[in-house]
């Protein structure tokens, strides 16, 4: 079996997306035949090589403020791409070693930078064991450490080695889709899933639950735990820092001390529990990963019309709501996240499947079209 996956060439264009410096080295030709397609058609030739003249000076200028803020671009190999909205006429800058802790704040990717150890970083296997010490019901859990991820219980996960995975989140592809169509093996899903429709018949074998939800005494949560006798429950060990979480997860495993499971990985971006499900998917060795509903934010969604449909009334993360530039912030957060779910596929010769592609709510449609081209069954089953 080979991947579906394909690895990104160094300078290679990818509808909104341009490598513009690497190894100390700025090129801008990869702009520019980004922008020349991009670009609205009803530009004047005039104005669209004005446009584009603009475009290389703000770059030039923004890359150099950047190295000159984050001397590891000039240490590692990372290539800066340069992230275009058409829509906006906005560009910005993206690269891995936005990670926890540094100036990136709430815009970083993951917990270290690459080529450091995961486990040796300020929330790596010592933060873990810290963690586990709060739960009873996890501190003599085995674990498999893994070099951007930590699962407590390897053989709960090991079951998953070679089977197909459907992975559904809260977008609302998750609703349209006919992603029921597709034959799987196991059925993953998350948070509020138990208010949607189209779950309340079937079988799930894993709910991945985020912090902040009511899961101890959930009346609705626990008719679908009576429902589905054998479904698990994985949480992040991570928590959050308030009491009423930590209260909520002992509360739950005091209940259900066979069904709970744990995990810490290196990958932390802000797009959600369902792009986490994906990578644990992979690492769990699954040879078909499908995945829909991981749609992200609309440009002029607010609290009161948030696009979720386990629970509508949800209100929007913060980091959209505050952020300057959140929407283009979203779309290099995806285009990060969906780089490493292609290096993670070839990696574990796994295939990954966006099936919110195409979906006029899915933010990353062009991208995994690039990245993790659907195979013709899959384009089959979706259609009948």
């Amino acid at each position: 079996m080979t991947s579906n996956a394909i690895e990104m060439t160094p300078w290679a264009v990818r509808n909104c997306a341009a490598v513009v410096f690497q190894k100390g080295k700025l090129s801008l030709e990869p702009l520019i035949q980004m922008l020349e397609a991009e670009t609205p058609k009803e530009y004047s030739e005039e104005k669209r090589q004005d446009f584009i003249t603009e475009a290389k000076e703000f770059v030039k200028r923004e890359v150099i403020k950047l190295v000159n803020k984050d001397k590891r671009l000039l240490q590692a190999d990372i290539p800066v791409w340069a992230i275009y909205d058409a829509e906006a006429e906005k560009i910005l800058f993206t690269h891995k070693i936005q990670y926890r802790g540094s100036f990136y704040k709430k815009n970083h990717h993951f917990m270290s930078p690459p080529g450091e150890p995961f486990r040796k970083c300020r929330w790596g296997t010592a933060y873990i064991k810290a963690r586990i010490k709060k739960f009873k019901h996890f501190k003599d859990r085995k674990l498999r450490k893994l070099d951007d991820i930590t699962l407590s219980d390897p053989e709960y996960w090991d079951s998953f080695k070679g089977k197909d995975v459907m992975v559904v989140g809260a977008g609302p592809s998750a609703k349209d889709v006919k992603w029921e169509n597709i034959a799987y093996d196991y059925l993953w899903t998350c948070n509020e899933f138990y208010h949607f429709d189209k779950l309340k018949n079937m079988k799930i074998d894993l709910a991945c639950m985020a912090s902040e939800l009511q899961i101890h005494k959930n009346e609705i949560f626990e008719n679908e735990l009576t429902r589905n006798p054998d479904m698990k429950v994985a949480f992040e060990i991570e928590r959050g820092s308030f009491r009423y979480d930590e209260e909520q997860l002992s509360g739950f495993l005091e209940d259900h001390p066979d069904r709970g499971y744990f995990f810490h990985g290196r990958y932390r971006g802000a797009i959600g529990m369902t792009a986490r499900m994906v990578i644990l998917a992979i690492v769990a060795g699954a040879k078909n990963v499908y995945v829909v509903g991981l749609d992200g934010r609309a440009r002029d969604e607010t609290d009161e019309t948030v696009l979720n449909v386990f629970n509508n009334k949800k209100k929007l993360p913060n980091w959209f709501k505050n952020l300057e530039d959140s929407w283009q912030i979203q779309l290099a957060q995806f285009f990060i996240f969906w780089d490493h779910i292609a290096e993670l596929a070839i990696e574990n010769d796994c295939n990954v499947f966006n099936l919110g592609q195409g979906h006029p709510a899915n933010v990353s449609s062009d991208l995994t079209e690039a990245f993790l081209p659907w195979d013709e069954e899959t384009k089959q089953y979706l259609d009948q």
